[in-house]
C-alpha cells in the first residue's frame, strides 16, 4: 500500500538509547537527505540528557562500527574516535584474559591488531573467545555525541499505544497523545510496547543476580591489575563456588593534564565490573536495594565468603569499595556526571524466535524491548545498532511497498540475527555461571527442555 503524495508519514521513536538515536540519524541521513520523506519525533522518559546513568563502559565488533558509519552524519562521524580512543599499542592489549580465583591464567583470547576503529570496521566479526575483534566504549560519552542534532521530547514515559488501520497514537504517562503511522519501541527490557504487542513474549530468567559497578581507580591499583592480569582491557575470573567477575577498562588516564611528575594517586582510569553470582545465595539475606552501601557490604561478603584470600580478592574487594553511595557534593571531584546506586539485578534475556512470528502491523521494536541479551558477549548495544541500519534501509521502500512489507522484512532479518546472539549469549553465561544441581537449574536440563 502505497501513501498519498502529499503525506508525509510520521514515525514515532520511543527511546533515546543508542538504537533510537542511531535510527533517528539515520532516517535524517539516507531518507530525508534531499526530500524530506518521514517527520520523525523521538521521545525519551528521562527528564534530561543527565538524569540517568549512562556510565557503563561497552565493547563495539566491527559490525557495531559499520552500522554507526552507516547512519551518522559525517559530522559524527569523524568525532567517533572521542568516545573510542584508537588503541595505545604495547600498553593496551586488545583482549580476553580468563583466570581462576587466585588469578591463575586459565585462557586468553588472540588479539588483533588495529589502529583506530575505522580500520577494525573493515574486519570481519570473530567469535568472541577465539580472536577478540572489538574496542571499548565509553557509553555515556558515545550518548552525548549521538544526541547533538536530536531534537528530543524528553519526560514522556510512553505506557502504551492506540493502534488502528490509519494511524496510531503513543500514549503517554502525562495524559498527551501523540498521532504517527509508525511506531517503533526502542524502550528497554521492560518496554510496555512490547508487553502490548507481544504479551505472549516472556523474559527468561537465568536464576542469576549480577551486580554493576563503575568506578574510577588510581593508577597504583591499575598497577596491580596489570601486574597480576597484563594488560588485557577485558578481564574475567571464576570463582571456586560459581561467582563470577567481568570487567571493561581502557588503560588510558581519565585526566587529561597528566605529566611525568603526576603523583600516581591523582591519576585514574575507568573501569565497568560485573560481579555475578546465583541468586539461591541472597535467600534468607537482608539487602536493602534502595541503600547502596547495604549491597555494597554484601557483595563484599559474598567476595569474602566464597573465595580464598589472595591478591585477586583484595583487588576485587578495593573495587567493590570504590562505589559511591550517594551523589557528588559540589566541592567533590568526581569522574561523572550522574550518580549510579549500586542495585541487584537478575540476569534476563529475550529470544524473539521463541514465540510463532507475529503480524507486521504499524508498530515494531528494536533493541532490549526486542531481544534483551546478557552482558557476557557483549551483543546487546551492537544487535541495537544493526536493527537501527536494517530498518533505515528497510523504510526506503516505504513509498513503494507501504509501511507493513517494510516492517515484516526488518522484524524477519531482525528475528534471525538477534536470537541467534540471545542463544550464545545464553549459553556462554549459563555453562560459565553453572548453578548447582539441587536448585533445579542444571544447564544440560535447560538445554534439553527446548528453552533454549
Amino acid at each position: 500500500m502505497s501513501t498519498p503524495n502529499n503525506h508525509i508519514p510520521t514515525i514515532l521513536i520511543i527511546g533515546a538509547g543508542p538504537g533510537g538515536l542511531l535510527l533517528y540519524h539515520g532516517i535524517q541521513k539516507h531518507l530525508n537527505k534531499n526530500v524530506k520523506k518521514f517527520n520523525v519525533k523521538i521521545f525519551e522518559r528521562d527528564i534530561g540528557p543527565q538524569d540517568r546513568w549512562q556510565g557503563y563502559n561497552i565493547g563495539l565488533y566491527p559490525h557495531g562500527i559499520r552500522s554507526l558509519i552507516s547512519c551518522l552524519p559525517e559530522s559524527l562521524v569523524t568525532r567517533l574516535s572521542e568516545v573510542m580512543p584508537d588503541p595505545i599499542h604495547e600498553k593496551e592489549y586488545h583482549g580476553v584474559i580468563s583466570c581462576d580465583h587466585k588469578g591463575t591464567e586459565l585462557s586468553r583470547s588472540t588479539s588483533l591488531y588495529f589502529k583506530s576503529l575505522f580500520e577494525l570496521a573493515m574486519m570481519p566479526t570473530y567469535p568472541m573467545m577465539s580472536t577478540y575483534s572489538v574496542i571499548i566504549s565509553y557509553r555515556n560519552k558515545l550518548r552525548d555525541l549521538m544526541l547533538e542534532g536530536v531534537d528530543i521530547q524528553w519526560g514522556k514515559k510512553c505506557i502504551g499505544y492506540d493502534e488502528c488501520d490509519n494511524e496510531v497514537w503513543a500514549i503517554f504517562q502525562d495524559g498527551t497523545r501523540v498521532r504517527g503511522d509508525i511506531l517503533i519501541g526502542c524502550d528497554g527490557i521492560n518496554s510496555p510496547i512490547r508487553k502490548q504487542k507481544l504479551p505472549h513474549l516472556q523474559l527468561f530468567d537465568y536464576g542469576i543476580t549480577q551486580v554493576l559497578i563503575d568506578v574510577a581507580l588510581n593508577k597504583k591499583l591499575m598497577d596491580r591489575i596489570i601486574a597480576l592480569n597484563g594488560n588485557f582491557v577485558v578481564h574475567k575470573t571464576f570463582g571456586q563456588d560459581g561467582d563470577t567477575t567481568f570487567s571493561m577498562m581502557r588503560i588510558i588516564p581519565i585526566e587529561n593534564d597528566i605529566t611525568e611528575n603526576t603523583p600516581d594517586d591523582q591519576i585514574h582510569y575507568r573501569i565497568s565490573l560485573c560481579y555475578t553470582y546465583y541468586t539461591y545465595w541472597d535467600k534468607n539475606i537482608n539487602v536493602d536495594d534502595n541503600n547502596p552501601q547495604s549491597v555494597i557490604d554484601h557483595i563484599k561478603n559474598l567476595i569474602r565468603k566464597r573465595r580464598e584470600p589472595c591478591e585477586l580478592t583484595d583487588i576485587l574487594l578495593e573495587l567493590v569499595s570504590l562505589a559511591p553511595v550517594s551523589r557528588p557534593k559540589k566541592h567533590e571531584k568526581t569522574f561523572y556526571r550522574t550518580y549510579n546506586p549500586l542495585k541487584r539485578r537478575p540476569v534476563q534475556d529475550i529470544n524473539p524466535m521463541s514465540v510463532e512470528a507475529w503480524e507486521s502491523t504499524r508498530v515494531t521494536l528494536l533493541g532490549d524491548a526486542i531481544h534483551a541479551m546478557n552482558p557476557f558477549l557483549g551483543y546487546g548495544t551492537n544487535n541495537a545498532l544493526q536493527d537501527a541500519e536494517s530498518l533505515v534501509k528497510c523504510l526506503s521502500n516505504y513509498e513503494k511497498h507501504g509501511y507493513r512489507s517494510c516492517i515484516r522484512e526488518y522484524e524477519n532479518e531482525m528475528r534471525v540475527r538477534s536470537s541467534k546472539d540471545v542463544l550464545e549469549s545464553r549459553e556462554s553465561c549459563l555453562t560459565q555461571n553453572l548453578p548447582k544441581s539441587e536448585y533445579g537449574y542444571l544447564f544440560n536440563d535447560i538445554y534439553l527442555s527446548g528453552k533454549l
